[in-house]
């Protein structure tokens, strides 16, 4: 159930700048501007090198409404004209018009780009699921259908032309799109001596084709031999063959009904550190279940890593994607934290933020940004063969499709494949998760979603 207190404003003047300054980053516009809002509220007014750029602004009532999904969206055409993308925009309206001195927006693209960046429909959502996790059927990607879209981004390469004509004068940047492979390292070991480690032994002994059984047991409780061991550097070595630079998410949770638990001082992280370097790997923090709103644990999790890697800990992703927008923002901050990577759906691929940028998250409490960069999640493995249930084609094709709008926008594709997944699902991890990236790496241009696996 939405909980918005009606004399709280959504869109205060801070909220704007801040969501301006997003758009503006991702167009590449650096400069300083002065800002004011019309009395009616329908009209943002922008002062930059004596010219004035107009924004349409919905009502806050109006704004209300949207997020009840009671407005109807448009649709425009993508700036590469390859989507239709939806938009708060009268039908047959222009998106910009020009005269003069004045630019005008005649789409409203900041109320909806700060619901999705700030995650005000999550912070002022109370369902959750089983386990704390706002849920994709919840939001207005969902209701309005644009996943598959990073719409802020979209947005702001619309804009990005007009503004460079109206401002001839203003050196604008390109930002550079980026592959980002991440893993979450869930478990160093398969056979545990525990009851799962003892199932996996009796499951690969008796149903595993080809499993070679006298070398199989004297290798079983070898733990630098172990499966899920060495799937950590099957991932180091093939990011490295394909120059891309991956950032692996260790944990360091105690086991729990949720949190499988290893030991880290267990495994070789000198040996780890040592090879990472080579191709600029990163190494980040895997937040344990648990850790989301209890800022003394992430604390000591971090220490654990900290010691243990001889490194400063500054990225993390959180455990099942478990982020609360009221909460871990700040806790992950005042733990020194630069980077999280947790905000995507583990039901769903896509732009949960509307964006695949980095950008700092914003501060409701104190209405202001946070320091903290998010770069969200745009695919996870077990959504695709999980919770989607996809086939190996339909997950390329998905895994090519939201690859293409990163390219097109110049933004980060963030794709997460656990380390026991290339041994648990290994012709997944051949087939799908390698196909994808050496094909996207070869091309290096936007796939045609159509393209064979071959």
């Amino acid at each position: 159930m939405l909980n918005v207190e009606l004399n709280t404003p959504i869109m205060t003047l801070n909220a704007i700048e801040y969501t301006i300054n997003c758009i503006f980053n991702i167009v590449g516009l650096k400069e300083t501007f002065e800002l004011q809002v019309a009395s009616n509220r329908k009209k943002v007014i922008l002062r930059l090198n004596n010219k004035k750029i107009f924004f349409n602004l919905l009502t806050e009532d109006k704004i209300l409404k949207l997020l009840n999904r009671e407005i109807t969206l448009n649709k425009i055409l993508s700036a590469d004209k390859a989507v239709e993308i939806p938009i708060i925009l009268e039908k047959d309206a222009e998106f910009v018009t020009i005269k003069e001195e004045v630019l005008c927006v005649n789409a409203d693209i900041l109320s909806i780009s700060f619901i999705l960046l700030s995650r005000y429909e999550e912070f002022h959502y109370d369902s959750r699921d089983d386990i704390g996790n706002f849920e994709y059927k919840n939001s207005l990607a969902f209701f309005y259908n644009f996943i598959d879209y990073p719409i802020v981004d979209e947005y702001a390469m619309l804009l990005r032309p007009y503004l460079r004509n109206f401002l001839p004068e203003i050196e604008f940047t390109t930002n550079k799109y980026q592959i980002i492979p991440s893993h979450d390292i869930d478990e160093l070991y398969r056979y545990k001596r525990d009851l799962i480690g003892f199932r996996r032994i009796v499951f690969d002994l008796l149903l595993k084709p080809n499993c070679r059984k006298k070398d199989y047991l004297t290798n079983v409780f070898n733990k630098e031999k172990d499966p899920f061991n060495e799937s950590i550097y099957t991932l180091l070595h093939d990011s490295q063959r394909l120059n891309l630079e991956a950032e692996f998410y260790f944990m360091t949770a105690k086991k729990s009904k949720l949190n499988r638990g290893y030991n880290i001082l267990d495994f070789d992280m000198d040996k780890f550190v040592g090879l990472s370097k080579r191709g600029n790997q990163k190494i980040g923090l895997h937040g344990g279940f648990g850790t989301r709103n209890n800022l003394e644990l992430f604390r000591l999790e971090k220490m654990k890593l900290e010691s243990a890697t001889k490194l400063d800990i500054s990225i993390t992703r959180q455990h099942y994607l478990n982020f609360e927008i009221k909460e871990t923002p700040n806790l992950m901050e005042e733990n020194g934290i630069r980077v999280d990577s947790s905000l995507g759906y583990n039901e769903q691929e896509g732009f949960r933020c509307g964006t695949c940028h980095e950008y700092r998250l914003w501060d409701f409490r104190n209405n202001c940004e946070f320091k903290l960069i998010e770069r969200p999640l745009i695919v996870m493995d077990i959504t695709l063969f999980k919770h989607k249930a996809y086939s190996k084609k339909e997950a390329i094709h998905s895994i090519f499709k939201l690859n293409s709008r990163c390219i097109a926008v110049g933004g980060k594709f963030t794709i997460l494949w656990h380390n026991t997944y290339v041994i648990d699902f290994k012709e997944w991890y051949e087939d799908v998760y390698i196909h994808a990236l050496e094909s996207i790496c070869k091309l290096n241009c936007c796939i045609d979603p159509d393209f064979s696996i071959g």
